[in-house]
């Protein structure tokens, strides 16, 4: 009889088994899922302090108060949904490491996502006003809107191997103006910091000097002046030669009437140059308040 019911419970025992496992598996993978969850700390509103390497989900826009400040550590991840962002009023601070960067992309890219990431999924890091200061070192941005989009001339930035990937309106943006970035290419720049970026400097070409018509005429107008007080001067100067030739006793009527003639010629002359000149110095007068 005893021998009886212990084979009854081992056969209950080799029916139930199968379905024991079953429930042991599916309680794994939904532990598993958790556990998976619980690794993606969701962020939103205004955020501070400072956030450590892990995984971060991005639920709604955060904002960094001016005064405030948010440090963002080695190998943070941080999924970025619909519509949300960094806005910045106080100091971002991404400071990422050669061998673990931070990375900020869009939830799209979350594994097993419904759709798959694009441009324009999120805003990107946005600066307001001339308190916000954003530092970036060692990071990347995809698929948002602007990337870094600085609204304020005067606010602090500082980006150094920083990439920009796949964003949707331009990489980066400082007070409406779009700045150039090359594609896969780790861009290098401070703005108002003081600080000077390692990368090699390229240099500006040299301004070409702009001949437009009224340089043209000034300096036509400077040459006519200059050539009518030479020929004044050299009409003054022959006058006065021919004259001392003219008055004299014992010339006769000949070389009177030829010293006469020279004088009247350089008297001429030299009202010319004098007109070309005045004429001239007028002119250049006149375009010095016009």
């Amino acid at each position: 009889m005893a021998r009886k019911v212990i084979k009854c419970h081992f056969n209950h025992f080799l029916c139930f088994k199968p379905l024991s496992a079953a429930l042991l598996t599916l309680v794994a993978v939904l532990s598993s899922a958790d556990l998976s969850a619980a690794e993606k700390r969701v962020l939103s509103g205004d955020v501070t302090g400072g956030l450590d390497g892990g995984e971060y989900l991005v639920k709604s826009a955060l904002s960094v108060p001016v005064g405030d400040t948010l440090r963002v550590g080695p190998g943070a991840v941080m999924y970025f949904g619909q519509l949300t962002g960094i806005d910045v009023r106080g100091v971002l601070t991404v400071a990422g490491a050669p061998g673990s960067p931070v990375v900020m992309m869009s939830a799209n890219d979350t594994a097993g996502a419904a759709e798959a990431s694009q441009p324009f999924d999120w805003n990107g890091v946005r600066a307001f006003g001339p308190d916000a200061a954003v530092f970036m070192s060692n990071a990347s941005v995809s698929n948002s809107v602007y990337g870094v989009n600085v609204g304020d001339s005067l606010s602090k930035v500082e980006l150094r191997n920083v990439l920009f990937r796949n964003n949707g309106y331009a990489p980066l943006v400082r007070a409406g103006e779009i700045v150039p970035v090359a594609a896969d290419t780790a861009v290098n720049i401070a703005w108002n910091t003081g600080a000077q970026p390692p990368e090699k400097k390229v240099k500006k070409p040299k301004a070409e000097r702009r001949f437009d018509l009224k340089f043209i005429v000034d300096i036509s107008a400077l040459t006519v002046a200059a050539a009518g007080l030479t020929t004044c001067y050299i009409g003054l100067s022959n006058t006065n030669t021919y004259y001392k030739h003219y008055i004299p006793e014992g010339n006769t009527g000949r070389f009177s009437d030829y010293y006469e003639d020279k004088i009247q010629k350089n008297i001429t002359v030299t009202a010319i140059g004098a007109i070309a000149a005045g004429v001239s110095l007028s002119y250049m007068g006149l375009t010095l308040f016009f």
